[in-house]
């Protein structure tokens, strides 16, 4: 029984000296989720600027293949959001209890 304080107090001293490092991590993952938000938003406005000028183009040129690739594009940014939420709230949650815990995600996930 001796072994479980010892091994409490050694948790507990790993948990703190982790958490500075688990909050400057999220408060980055934060700044990314930010910046993601702000490049889907930038992304839905050309993809509907493109269809605008797809439709009120004289010349023929087929604009849909590009506007397509945008949606895609915004279909990533949303996937990796998610992610980084994910992680974010995992993260966060295990800083409360007396572990940390961290879900590790595929890369071949974020490229979908």
């Amino acid at each position: 029984m001796a072994a479980e304080p010892r091994g409490d107090a050694l948790s507990d001293g790993l948990l703190e000296l982790l958490r500075p490092g688990v909050a400057e991590v999220d408060g980055q993952v934060q700044a990314v989720r930010e910046s993601q938000v702000e490049l889907r938003e930038q992304i839905d406005r050309l993809a509907a600027e493109l269809c605008r000028v797809n439709e009120e183009q004289k010349v023929c040129l087929d604009l849909d293949p590009y506007v397509k690739k945008l949606l895609n594009a915004r279909r990533r940014v949303v996937l990796v959001s998610n992610i980084l939420q994910n992680a974010q709230v995992g993260a966060s949650a295990g800083t409360r209890g007396s572990e940390l815990e961290f879900r590790l995600v595929p890369l071949e996930y974020c490229f979908v």
